[in-house]
């Protein structure tokens, strides 16, 4: 959960800071996204052979139903990744990492929905609080939402498909005795990763442009350093759904909303505006209430 909070933080930092002077991404975001999974799925191999190699137990048990299965938490995974490099474009790594949170009531829905998993009154009250914690960071003097509408329907979009992608890959990666569960996660990953790299090449070889040009036409310093953090961060995701569940990766994600928010001040030589305070409050004051209804 450390590793992964700090991961967060410096891919969207970084992220940010790859944009040019216009706002706009040099480079072509969903090669970015390829990418990515390219280099967790290798990295996944490696970690795999590497640790086989070394006597470790690591069991690999091969079914087609199972295998196909994860194609469609990859698809949710890179549609959510494409949106969040876009709202980071259209909103800023502040707002993207407070509206980030709303994942949290989508995943608690989807949680109890799909898992069966129950949660308290005191929970969902809790969860509630973030959402008008989330909202209350975009108001501005104006009583008017901030950034374009475009960036908030990516806002909307993101945050279902993400939360759906990361309830989904639980499922699988926990599995039950008798649907590898006892598998090991490099090899649950590489079957993860395997379709998210199929999802990635689909547009690349559709558009064309990317293959004409180049495929890392545009990238910059910035943009290979957050293609590492954020394929580090996408492994330290899997560790986090498999052996703890997906409440806690949101935990971190309300941690890493306070961070960037005083990273980005700070780049910025900007004063902290009064409405991320009053939103970092009501999202700490959320966290709280859930941790105190799980409690009970």
């Amino acid at each position: 959960m450390v590793s992964y909070l700090f991961l967060q933080v410096a891919g969207t930092i970084f992220a940010s800071l790859s944009r040019n002077s216009d706002d706009d991404y040099p480079y072509d975001t969903v090669v970015l996204a390829f990418t990515m999974e390219s280099v967790k799925l290798v990295l996944s191999f490696i970690f795999l052979t590497t640790s086989r190699a070394c006597g470790g137990v690591e069991e690999v048990t091969w079914s087609a139903k199972r295998f196909t299965s994860f194609a469609l938490p990859a698809l949710c995974y890179f549609v959510a990744n494409n949106c969040m490099l876009l709202i980071i474009q259209e909103l800023g790594p502040s707002t993207y990492q407070i509206m980030n949170n709303l994942k949290i009531l989508s995943t608690g829905v989807l949680m109890w929905t799909l898992l069966g998993r129950r949660l308290t009154s005191l929970q969902w009250r809790a969860l509630f609080l973030l959402l008008l914690g989330s909202v209350t960071a975009e108001i501005t003097d104006s009583n008017q939402l901030r950034g374009s509408v475009y960036g908030y329907v990516l806002v909307v979009i993101n945050t279902f498909i993400a939360a759906s992608g990361s309830v989904l890959s639980e499922k699988l990666l926990k599995g039950s005795n008798q649907d590898g569960a006892t598998d090991s996660i490099h090899w649950q990953n590489m079957q993860l990763y395997f379709w998210g790299v199929i999802c990635g090449a689909i547009p690349i070889v559709w558009k064309g442009e990317a293959l004409k040009n180049g495929l890392f036409t545009g990238f910059n310093f910035y943009a290979w350093v957050s293609l590492v953090v954020l394929s580090f961060g996408g492994l330290a995701v899997s560790f986090i759904l498999k052996y703890l569940d997906n409440i806690y990766k949101c935990f971190v994600s309300a941690l890493s909303m306070l961070v960037v928010a005083i990273i980005h001040v700070c780049i910025e030589h900007e004063t902290m505006p009064l409405r991320i305070i009053i939103s970092i409050a009501l999202v700490s004051l959320a966290m709280e209430l859930y941790t105190t209804g799980a409690a009970t």
